[in-house]
């Protein structure tokens, strides 16, 4: 399995409204969907770097900062300092390493990680993550707010926290006080690009109770 070393990038909010393949950086809610997981700001997690390596600056732990949101959010105790010890490790991330420092850090808890390009897999993983609370780790490989620093390709992942048949939203740990929308297609394909696979990292914990809504 080909290692994805994931970069710091960092980015501003786009406002202009969606539309086929463009987002917007709004709150929980947009376009009257509320977003199906609304991570509180005490779990919040900005991206940083790991140690220098080589003589040069520490790579990005876009990764591990997707995670530790993850892990808060769903009450993980063993994953609280994740990403603390991360800062003290060499940056990037890819699905073995993820597995490695997972069971090392948290024996018995249990995640499920899929790399590939098979669509329905991948959909099905993730609709059954969100409805059950669980937000989705996933790679994106592109956004407005980052060609507008000049950055076309990125090598990023962020917090899936929505998904339905027509909207997505993720929280992105360089921009981690907006919730970015986006079309559900265009979430998939900023998800594969480049290469056409994406890879999805599921923690399985147990996540705080829906907030109850009047019928």
């Amino acid at each position: 399995m080909r290692q994805i070393v994931l970069a710091v990038a960092l980015c501003v909010a786009s406002f202009a409204r969606a539309t086929a393949d463009s987002e917007v950086a709004n709150g929980p809610v947009h376009e009257n969907t509320e977003v199906m997981i609304h991570i509180p700001p005490a779990y919040l997690r900005e991206n940083d770097r790991g140690i220098p390596e080589g003589g040069k600056p520490g790579a990005g732990l876009c990764v591990w900062a997707s995670l530790q949101m993850s892990a808060w959010w769903q009450g993980i105790g063993q994953l609280n300092d994740l990403f603390e010890y991360m800062k003290t490790q060499t940056g990037g991330g890819w699905p073995e390493r993820a597995e490695e420092i997972l069971k090392a850090r948290a024996p018995g808890v249990d995640f499920v990680q899929y790399e590939g390009k098979d669509r329905e897999l991948l959909i099905t993983l993730i609709e059954t993550a969100l409805k059950t609370g669980r937000p989705v780790c996933i790679t994106y490989g592109y956004g407005d707010f980052y060609r507008k620093r000049g950055a076309n390709q990125i090598s990023h992942m962020v917090l899936l926290v929505h998904f339905d048949n027509k909207l997505a939203a993720i929280v992105d740990n360089n921009d981690v006080h907006n919730v970015t929308w986006m079309p559900r297609e265009e979430l998939l394909k900023r998800a594969a690009y480049p290469s056409g696979k994406t890879w999805v990292c599921v923690l399985i914990g147990t996540p705080p109770p829906p907030i109850p809504r009047n019928q």
